[in-house]
């Protein structure tokens, strides 16, 4: 860590850190100021156009004003649902021992008529009061263990991301063959690592074309039995308790003190928290604040029609990749939306998965989806893996050629569909019953859901000062005013982790180490934070 500026300064002289003049080669254990960061005004500067385009591409052309307006909307929802005398009567949820968890409850099972016989066939008792709790246990068991997969899915994508020049939380790393005080970003010294080329990047879109999706659809299952126990104001306050309270604290705390450690501490800017309107911040937890809208729509649809029953007969496997080729499509149309963090197309996906959920718990889709024919079932299988490679294949061509594949947004939307349906069979076979990993880690996983920022960002923060203390030349920038960095389209992030290296072993250490430490800490810490 030496002292310079942001700004370019002529050509590269190839020297390293510690043979510029006044800098000192980092010794172990030692602290030195930012190389990149000696003009702090404009590093300042450059936080607050970077707060700009970034509440720009998240909440459209208002800029925060969707975020402000979404979130105002939540806060007025907690002030009026939460205070016991508006409450009404009745029982909450947690007061019958149901499950706390906003993805799940004990009492959603599938429609009685699909399960009663099953259950009578083994011998059980036919009186559906004795027989829904243990059917409910049984059904819901697998979508525990897939809600589980899906949430480690979400802490390893964004740890992904942090070393695989995409965005992901407030702090990226790079290894570069150079990060001298001249030194310029550029794609063939810092992003040519088959890393990023062969595992980051494919990791990455592979992710992003359905987990979240298949989430909305979980959560789209178990919203109707909810409303159904709860009745319309109960089950709103539920969800504004469950949904409502964390993304008001994150949206109104957690991101802005993160965003202010990342910017102050582990990029050495000084920046103020709640700086330049920097007191709002998105991030993850959008997926929350969705849902809090979402179930509120469906839930003043469902009073709005006094609850009349829709009949929706399950698809055929070919209309439901018909209906992913449609979501393909739907990607070209790319423009910022509420708070959706990959705007219009987002919206769309998630609204249709949410639906599906819905409508499969209302007409025991799931039930008839067990019942597919071997030869579909290895027809999805086969279908899902081919389209794996494809996109791996699409991904790695386009990355390393910088230029963008059309073809890839049809092939990701059959994709979320055929992985959708390919888990679910999947995980309906293998986890046939609840084991105590499976329910610790589904009591845990919302919570994961919503601090996992916090400790990937701790994380990688604390991989830079090992890294130092072994004498590693670092350097730290603000990758909105480094040289090469806007060309190189790694401008996502405000704050940024230079590393020099000739090979890729400090790369696949730095992965390796943020990934086992978020996962070790963050599990047990949420169990913890969840139990409270």
């Amino acid at each position: 860590f030496g002292s310079g500026s942001c700004a370019p300064r002529g050509r590269r002289t190839g020297r390293r850190i510690g043979d510029l003049p006044g800098f000192t080669r980092v010794e172990p254990g030692a602290m030195a100021p930012i190389p990149f960061l000696s003009d702090t005004a404009k590093a300042a500067d450059a936080l607050v156009a970077f707060g700009a385009r970034y509440s720009e591409q998240v909440a459209g052309a208002g800029a925060l004003w969707p975020n402000l307006v979404a979130i105002a909307l939540v806060a007025m929802a907690v002030g009026w649902l939460l205070p016991p005398w508006r409450c009404g009567g009745g029982t909450s949820e947690e007061a019958k021992g149901g499950s706390t968890n906003p993805l799940e409850n004990a009492q959603l099972a599938a429609p009685a008529s699909a399960e009663a016989p099953a259950v009578a066939e083994a011998g059980a008792p036919r009186d559906p009061q004795q027989v829904a709790r243990p059917a409910a246990r049984s059904r819901t068991a697998y979508l525990d263990a897939l809600k589980v997969f899906l949430t480690v899915s979400v802490v390893s994508f964004h740890a992904t991301c942090l070393f695989a020049a995409d965005s992901s939380i407030d702090v990226n790393m790079y290894f570069c063959k150079d990060v001298g005080f001249n030194s310029t970003f550029t794609r063939e010294g810092c992003l040519r690592h088959s890393f990023i080329e062969f595992v980051g990047q494919p990791f990455v879109q592979l992710n992003n074309a359905y987990f979240m999706y298949l989430f909305f659809f979980i959560s789209g299952f178990f919203t109707p039995g909810s409303l159904d126990n709860k009745g319309l104001r109960l089950f709103m306050r539920d969800r504004v308790k469950r949904l409502g309270l964390p993304a008001v604290a994150w949206y109104l705390f957690m991101g802005p003190v993160m965003y202010f450690f990342s910017a102050r501490v582990a990029g050495g800017i000084p920046f103020n928290y709640g700086q330049h309107g920097m007191w709002l911040f998105p991030g993850p937890p959008w997926f929350v604040v969705v849902l809090v809208f979402f179930n509120a729509i469906y839930g003043c649809v469902r009073a709005a029609d006094n609850g009349a029953a829709t009949e929706v007969a399950c698809p055929r496997v070919g209309t439901l990749l018909g209906v992913g080729v449609v979501l393909g499509l739907v990607r070209f149309w790319y423009a910022p939306f509420l708070v959706f963090m990959n705007g219009v197309e987002q919206c769309v996906n998630s609204g249709v998965f949410f639906w599906a959920g819905i409508t499969a718990r209302r007409n025991g889709w799931l039930q008839q989806l067990e019942q597919l024919p071997a030869p579909a079932i290895r027809f999805l299988r086969a279908l899902t893996l081919l389209l794996v490679f494809l996109i791996w294949l699409f991904v790695a061509i386009s990355y390393r050629n910088d230029v963008s594949d059309a073809q890839l947004n049809v092939l990701q939307g059959v994709f979320s569909v055929s992985v959708s349906l390919t888990l679910l069979d999947l995980f309906r076979r293998v986890f046939t019953s609840p084991s105590r990993l499976v329910m610790f880690m589904s009591d845990a996983a919302y919570t994961v859901y919503l601090i996992h920022p916090w400790v990937l960002t701790l994380a990688v923060w604390a991989y830079a000062h090992v890294l130092r203390a072994c004498g590693a030349a670092i350097g730290r920038t603000c990758p909105y005013v480094h040289p090469g960095m806007t060309e190189a389209g790694q401008t996502k992030v405000p704050v940024a982790y230079l590393v020099e290296a000739e090979g890729e072993g400090l790369l696949w250490l730095g992965w390796g180490f943020v990934w086992s430490v978020a996962m070790l800490v963050v599990w047990p810490l949420a169990y913890g934070i969840a139990k409270l």
